[in-house]
């Protein structure tokens, strides 16, 4: 018998960084836990990068350590950078964006497609999901 359900490389990791510093990114903090839920139902591995922990610091550590396939991060933000906890940079463009090569991306963050998404597309992102205003 063969099985309908899709094959899945279980040593795939996904990276979620996300902070609930006011009621704008408070709705998509919590709508995160849906995806933990499915991706670890799937066999991923979740890191799950939230409040303080949600940093330059950790976040470039967990990138290189675990190298995700996909990235998910939720915050504000601004042509140049993705932020995290305290609205504090997580990802900047010519900075630390390289490390989202052959990853694909996605940043629930302000204008973040404007400029970061070409830095991290011209350095590898397979693909970068974000917002031009």
């Amino acid at each position: 018998m063969v099985s309908k359900t899709k094959q899945i490389d279980l040593t795939q990791s996904i990276l979620i960084g996300r902070c609930e510093c006011d009621s704008v990114v408070k709705f998509p903090f919590f709508w995160a836990e849906k995806i933990i839920a499915q991706a670890t139902k799937e066999g991923y591995q979740i890191v799950d990068l939230k409040r303080d922990n949600f940093s330059e610091e950790q976040f470039n550590k967990h990138m290189i350590h675990y190298k995700p396939s996909f990235v998910f991060l939720n915050g504000h933000g601004d042509e140049f950078s993705a932020r995290g906890y305290q609205e504090r940079p997580v990802l900047s463009a010519n900075k630390n964006d390289h490390l989202l090569k052959d990853k694909v991306t996605h940043i629930i963050s302000c204008k973040t497609g404007l400029y970061l998404a070409q830095c991290a597309i011209d350095k590898g992102c397979k693909g970068y999901i974000g917002y031009d205003d």
